[in-house]
């Protein structure tokens, strides 16, 4: 355990040579986001064994087709997946969370891109004629980063955790 959580480049490895045995895609380049030692207690506050949690990420292509996507229709993006692993002193695996390549995410990821078009809430990153911030920021910005559409939230911009599809007419504005 001590080996694989020395550097994110062992950490790869150990992912990169177990594949098979964690349903890791083989075409598919892994990143390891974070990695660390758990100091956990037991109720009696006795000291538990150390675990080493690996988080990590992937790319996945995914087309954006259909009028739905207004402008972007046609447009490549990529949904990111991953999971956490827990693995205990000798390197055995405790637990698993994985967030997959399958259809029912990819048809939720695509629908809400189309709920976030639609309702305008995508705007291009950063700038506008009136200098580097302008009066006006939509809450994710697009951008093209190697051929394909890539949409993040924009700084300094709080959401509600509510349903967000439409907030009225109100429009996007950065605090100062």
């Amino acid at each position: 355990m001590d080996q694989i959580g020395a550097s994110k480049a062992n950490a790869y490895r150990f992912l990169d040579d177990n594949r098979d045995t964690f349903n890791l895609p083989a075409n598919r380049d892994i990143i390891v986001t974070d990695q660390y030692y758990t100091e956990k207690y037991a109720r009696q506050a006795r000291r538990l064994p150390r675990q080493l949690v690996l988080e990590y990420v992937w790319r996945e292509d995914v087309l954006l087709d259909g009028a739905q996507f207004d402008r972007f229709d046609g447009e490549s993006t990529t949904m990111l997946c991953g999971g956490t692993l827990v693995l205990d002193e000798n390197g055995t695996a405790l637990w698993l969370a994985r967030k997959d390549n399958n259809e029912t995410r990819r048809i939720q990821f695509l629908d809400d891109i189309a709920k976030r078009v639609r309702s305008g809430q995508l705007g291009p990153a950063f700038g506008g004629e009136r200098g580097m911030l302008g009066t006006r920021m939509a809450p994710f910005s697009e951008r093209i980063v190697d051929g394909s559409l890539r949409i993040e939230i924009t700084p300094h911009l709080s959401l509600n955790d509510g349903d967000d599809e439409l907030q009225g007419e109100r429009q996007w504005q950065p605090s100062s």
